[in-house]
């Protein structure tokens, strides 16, 4: 990669970036929301154009272990357009998911015999595998078909990735390096294998290797706010908090478009600088120049709790609440604001709230807080 042809990637990593990477929460920051995928029954194919956005959703469904709905919207697809690779790659690992052995055997053995040179149904397969959490022949599935395909990068991403999933960060860390060391690998996976590798250093505390890889990302790619995310953290991480800042400024003027640097200054000059007035004025800024965004009023509205300003902290967890009411870190917020004003029926419903949020996730210690807090309110 050159920074010419860098440069030519502009408005393609832009968008990327956007479409393809979520940036790790702050301690204080919210917890994401569940991809919202819509119910298999109401999609309605229009046109061509149509078709792939909803064999990405297909490949979601499978991902997300929802065999039936991938099955049913693959062979919507097909019947518009027979000759949708992805569909039918993916209609023969719902097949797989779901116990059909004999539709999955005919299915993937057309695909192979048409398509013998894709990593779709190796990809297709692996996802199934991972959903159904048998993480072994998920990592099986992968290593067959690098071995079969030439062009498996999707495949080696893929291996990594899973390898992650089970923290396997060595081996993980090998297969990303292998791919960066292809030449005219795709701007997308050269991208993610690059984060992937700073999450691991950071991981490791290797800071330094994080600083270096992930300012020569700020360098290629000016306008991701990705890269300056891991190089700020891997300062933070070595208590340079200044230059966390810097960074972040640094970003205000390469993407002034992106949020992120309100947010993270103003958790950094309130959790580490410990200057309220500097955390205050950057959490305002954010609220102003992204009045829609939640996460940005979630953070000003923290602000405002730790000085005490309880009521005006409650306006902007609302408001928090009001765009995105899918995020139970939002309520909590907002619970706690009420438990400091004494209205606590209304911290209660609100703690209540978040918890029902929360059924399903693995988030221990974020529950116990939350009745620890109700308790405290009856």
């Amino acid at each position: 990669m050159n920074i010419r042809k860098a440069k030519n990637f502009f408005l393609i990593t832009i968008i990327f970036s956007v479409l393809f990477f979520s940036i790790a929460d702050s301690a204080n920051a919210s917890i994401m929301e569940p991809e919202k995928l819509p119910i298999q029954g109401e999609i309605v194919i229009h046109s061509e154009k149509d078709i792939p956005r909803l064999e990405w959703i297909a490949g979601k469904y499978l991902q997300k272990g929802r065999f039936q709905d991938s099955a049913d919207l693959c062979k919507k697809i097909l019947t518009y357009n027979g000759n949708s690779l992805k569909a039918m790659a993916y209609l023969a690992a719902a097949y797989k998911g779901l116990g059909e052995e004999k539709n999955f055997k005919n299915q993937s053995a057309a695909f192979k015999k048409q398509h013998p040179e894709f990593t779709d149904l190796y990809l297709a397969l692996a996802w199934t595998y991972s959903a159904l959490e048998d993480f072994k022949k998920a990592e099986a599935i992968c290593k067959q078909g690098i071995k079969i395909i030439n062009d498996s990068n999707d495949l080696i991403m893929e291996l990594a990735s899973l390898l992650l999933k089970q923290g396997k960060t060595g081996e993980a860390g090998i297969y990303y390096n292998s791919i960066l060391k292809k030449k005219n690998i795709p701007t997308k996976i050269f991208l993610n294998a690059n984060f992937s590798l700073c999450r691991i250093r950071l991981e490791q505390k290797k800071f330094d290797a994080v600083i270096k890889q992930a300012g020569i990302l700020t360098d290629l790619y000016p306008p991701i706010p990705q890269s300056y995310k891991f190089l700020a953290d891997a300062y933070m991480g070595k208590k340079e908090y200044e230059k966390a800042v810097n960074t972040y400024k640094r970003l205000m003027s390469a993407n002034p478009k992106s949020e992120l640097p309100f947010q993270e200054m103003a958790l950094i000059y309130n959790d580490r600088l410990k200057d309220k007035g500097q955390a205050l004025f950057y959490a305002q800024k954010g609220v102003e120049k992204f009045p829609g965004n939640p996460k940005t009023m979630d953070i000003l509205g923290w602000i405002l709790y730790i000085n005490q300003q309880y009521s005006k902290a409650l306006h902007q967890f609302q408001a928090a609440v009001k765009i995105s009411d899918k995020n139970p870190w939002f309520y909590y917020h907002a619970g706690m604001a009420y438990q400091k004003m004494e209205k606590k029926s209304k911290a209660i419903e609100n703690y209540e709230k978040a918890l029902d949020l929360l059924k399903g996730r693995p988030a221990t210690n974020f529950k116990k807080q939350i009745k620890k807090l109700i308790v405290q309110c009856r």
